[in-house]
């Protein structure tokens, strides 16, 4: 995005109202409704109240009509006293009003006439500025409920009843409630329990989301995937059709257990159990033909796969990126210089094989979930990605040797910066392009804009000590 200071201010500050706006509809409509306590019940809407002040303050137009009033009152009543050097205030960015208040001083001091009127005239026109400011308040937020109806369609028992009979065929089983599950940015997850127990999940896509990959092209890959007997979700509907579940969706079974990473966390034993059974995993994952799971596969040496898909990050970030950045670009110029010679063969690749990631259920992982980055790749890439994520459980030459007792090939250390380097920056690509569907209006949303103004900061820093080792 290339502008002008004085177009790229005007951007700046509209970016900021849209985060105020933001603030104000998560804290009305999803902290608020939590809160019990009553001090804090009026500690939330008295900041909503703020807020929308503020936001009014940060890209709100001039009150003209007011401004004029107030203009035209300070000409009649005529001499205003020395300038004051507080402040202006945020609803007076023009100074009018200042004006207004030396003048009042001025005409009370010298005992002009029709005082009595000017007092009125002055409590009728903040009377008629407040009333204003909250038409405009109230306007705001209707117009944001809109915007965010129209792309953030939710997700109702009587919508996915009709999915049920219609694409599932379950005519008798209804939809007892839908839950939707913390976490993931890039697809919405949902947790849907039939009257008779039976417990489904939906990933949904976003109106506009960080990466490339779409929900329902998963179901393929998953089928092929559970045949050759990795444990992963039993896939039941791929949905394209926006009308049914209001975005693009996979539907599955729901995998029985707990995130593995909890179990981890809380058993030291546990944590060891899960670590190795991932490097198990991915050895498995690793001997699959990557060509039997439909993934694209590049003409000549196993680095054309690697710089290809490096590639493919690289256009998709400069498809939709809103500014430079020259940690950005360091990275994918170092990526291009340093693509490793020790590639052998190419493999499918999970993308985002962590703990996170596992189900666990009666001492044993259950499933191995999140297949959105599967693609054609290096060994390395996934067992670098799943470093820093066992570390804590197990040391790494323990998992090496988990992962090669599984039948996976001998591991070098040869690609290790590789991989971290490109981990860092295909994160970063996905907050940049999250930010630019937050500003652009695509999908207003919480999950984009914390993307793009909370943990690209972190992602970046990360980012950077790679490049810095």
């Amino acid at each position: 995005m290339n502008i002008g200071s004085s177009q790229g201010e005007n951007l700046h500050r509209r970016i900021l109202g849209d985060l105020l706006l933001l603030f104000r509809r998560e804290l009305s409509s999803t902290l608020r409704p939590e809160i019990t306590s009553p001090y804090a019940q009026y500690v939330a809407d008295v900041m909503c109240s703020m807020l929308s002040f503020i936001e009014d303050w940060t890209v709100g137009t001039p009150y003209s009509d007011v401004d004029a009033w107030r203009a035209e009152l300070a000409a009649r009543f005529g001499r205003p006293g020395e300038p004051d050097s507080r402040l202006v205030a945020f609803d007076d960015g023009s100074g009018v009003d200042a004006t207004l208040a030396r003048t009042v001083v001025a005409a009370a001091e010298r005992g002009a006439p029709d005082l009595d009127l000017l007092f009125a005239q002055i409590g009728a026109l903040h009377d008629s500025l407040y009333t204003e400011q909250t038409r405009r308040h109230q306007e705001r937020r209707a117009r944001d409920q809109s915007r965010m109806a129209q792309v953030e369609i939710e997700l109702t028992i009587e919508r996915f009843d009709r999915f049920a009979r219609e694409r599932l065929g379950i005519i008798d089983d209804a939809t007892q409630r839908i839950t939707k599950i913390p976490g993931g940015n890039s697809k919405d997850t949902f947790l849907v329990r039939l009257r008779s127990g039976r417990e489904l999940i939906v990933r949904r896509d976003f109106p506009f989301g960080p990466t490339e990959t779409s929900a329902p092209q998963e179901f393929g890959p998953l089928s092929k995937l559970r045949s050759s007997g990795m444990p992963v979700p039993r896939p039941l509907f791929a949905e394209f059709d926006r009308e049914y579940l209001g975005q693009p969706a996979i539907v599955v079974e729901k995998i029985e257990g707990e995130n593995a990473l909890a179990a981890a966390t809380r058993d030291k034993p546990t944590g060891r159990l899960v670590s190795f059974e991932l490097a198990r995993l991915l050895a498995r994952l690793h001997d699959i033909d990557p060509k039997a799971l439909g993934l694209e596969i590049e003409a000549g040496t196993p680095q054309n796969q690697v710089r290809a898909y490096v590639a493919r990050w690289r256009r998709w970030w400069d498809i939709n990126r809103l500014h430079s950045s020259s940690l950005v670009e360091a990275g994918f110029a170092w990526l291009d210089r340093h693509v490793p010679a020790d590639v052998d063969k190419i493999v499918p690749i999970h993308g985002d094989a962590r703990p996170d990631n596992m189900m666990f259920l009666d001492g044993a992982v259950s499933g191995l979930l999140d297949w959105e980055f599967l693609h054609a790749g290096d060994t390395s890439e996934d067992l670098q990605y799943a470093k820093g994520f066992v570390e804590p459980f197990v040391s790494w030459d323990e998992f090496l040797a988990a992962y090669e007792a599984a039948g996976g090939s001998p591991v070098t250390e040869a690609s290790s910066k590789f991989y971290d380097v490109f981990r860092s920056l295909r994160n970063v690509v996905c907050v940049d392009v999250s930010w630019s569907g937050f500003v652009s209006g695509k999908y207003p949303s919480f999950k984009l804009a914390s993307q793009g103004v909370f943990y690209r900061q972190m992602l970046a820093h990360a980012l950077a000590k790679s490049l810095k080792a």
